[in-house]
């Protein structure tokens, strides 16, 4: 069979699928790709040919999430197959690559004779190996880089386990396998719950599952997951987080970890917040022009949103602050009475105010309010105020500012209103969770 009989052949056999290359190189010497498996086909004399799989593997610096540990195990996968099959171990060539920043491996066969049969089968095997599970041997080479370095991040073996690490406070556990293939006696692998909204906040690693359980972690065990993870350029944005039990958090990626979970969850979210809240006011205090969230109160039921402007008005130092009315009415309708004392040239007088309460879903319309005047000669009031949590329509504000006319003195807050003043505030903020509204 000549050169190109054999060529032909080959040929035949790929071009089908477009999955073939034939090349000319600058010295004239052929060389045929198959690029979806990485077998490449050179010549040598008239009568034979090489016959290898390519495996390139980037240096460690240019190279995320283990990626060469799964080639070489593919690699070592393959080898297997490749010696069972042909009965004959495949021969491995280190191929230099000036200047580039990755090695390249060729395991495979020089100087056999033409035989399409022996390609046919090559390539097969190849594909073959492409589907065979390699986490078992991947993760050991990944576990066995990681342990090289485990001493920098304080991790040490388990009882001399080489399957995973654990660090110096007992509550983190590293690895690289199937979790359900370590075969931990402490954890059923059945009862996983996806954890959503994972954020890490000052203190702690924060989530919530779909059926309600707060999960919380201590921030200094999974940054130190992490900051091993950047030692092997692992994207963290691909990390999967799971609640096993209700007792561990689960890291899920090409390395794992399982991290035992905070007890008294609830105080410590309720910790987290109250220090965000006073971290973002003093950064405010620093640049007081810096954009602000708008304050959210959908959360709030319409007795919190009531409450929460009662605790304003005793903050404002309104004095005698006493809520009358029905809490039940859908707008949150409930009045508060209160009394302000102010200096004027004769001494000090005391202003009796009502002030209503409106936690609306929609804007808030001249209609929804009461008449103002009958209202302030039933309480026998001077001043009228009004909270809403949603925004006030033109039409409102129009009559509101009608009957400011000097002997009825009137304030107004809507949305856009108390999220200005209530940033004065921080242990409302606090306190009501107002922050999470969009941004200013």
């Amino acid at each position: 069979m000549t050169r190109q009989d054999f060529i032909k052949q080959i040929e035949k056999l790929y071009t089908g699928d477009a999955d073939f290359d034939l090349y000319n190189g600058i010295d004239e010497s052929e060389e045929i790709i198959i690029p979806s498996v990485d077998v490449k086909i050179t010549f040598g004399t008239e009568d034979t040919f090489n016959i290898y799989r390519d495996f390139c593997y980037p240096t460690r610096d240019c190279e995320e999430n283990f990626e060469n540990e799964y080639r070489s195990a593919l690699e070592s996968i393959t080898t297997e197959i490749l010696r069972h099959r042909f009965d004959e171990k495949p021969l491995v060539e280190e191929e230099c690559s000036y200047g580039c920043p990755f090695d390249t491996t060729l395991l495979g066969y020089w100087g056999k004779s033409f035989d399409i049969g022996f390609v046919e089968s090559f390539v097969t095997i190849c594909r073959e190996a492409e589907l065979t599970d390699i986490g078992n041997i991947a993760s050991t080479m990944i576990m066995e880089s990681v342990s090289q370095v485990a001493h920098k991040f304080n991790f040490r073996k388990r009882n001399g386990d080489d399957d995973v690490l654990l660090d110096k406070s007992n509550r983190t556990i590293i690895f690289a396998k199937d979790i359900s293939r370590l075969k931990f006696t402490e954890l059923n692998t059945k009862k996983i719950e996806p954890v959503d909204f994972p954020v890490s906040a000052t203190r702690y690693f924060c989530g919530k599952t779909k059926s309600g359980q707060i999960v919380v972690v201590d921030i200094k065990a999974i940054l130190n997951f992490f900051k091993l993870c950047d030692h092997f350029h692992v994207d963290k944005a691909d990390f999967d987080f799971f609640c096993i039990n209700g007792e561990f958090l689960y890291v899920k990626g090409n390395l794992k970890a399982l991290i035992l979970i905070e007890k008294d969850a609830e105080d410590m979210i309720d910790e987290e917040y109250s220090l965000f809240v006073r971290k973002l006011d003093a950064l405010r205090r620093i640049k007081p022009t810096v954009s602000r969230a708008s304050l959210d109160f959908s959360h709030l039921s319409f007795a919190e949103f009531e409450k929460l402007c009662y605790d304003y008005l005793i903050e404002k130092g309104f004095r005698d602050v006493h809520p009358v009315g029905k809490a039940t009415v859908a707008d949150g309708g409930k009045d508060i009475i209160a009394y302000e004392e102010y200096k004027t040239l004769t001494g000090t007088e005391r202003r009796k105010w009502i002030w209503q309460c409106k936690h609306s879903k929609k804007s808030l319309n001249r209609k929804d309010v009461s008449e103002i005047s009958d209202l302030l000669a039933e309480n026998k009031a001077t001043a009228y105020g009004l909270f809403c949590s949603n925004s006030l329509t033109p039409d409102l504000i129009n009559r509101l500012e009608l009957k400011n006319d000097g002997q009825i003195k009137i304030i107004y807050y809507g949305a856009s209103e108390l999220t200005t003043v209530l940033w004065q505030y921080t242990s409302l903020l606090s306190k009501y969770k107002l922050i999470g509204g969009d941004t200013e």
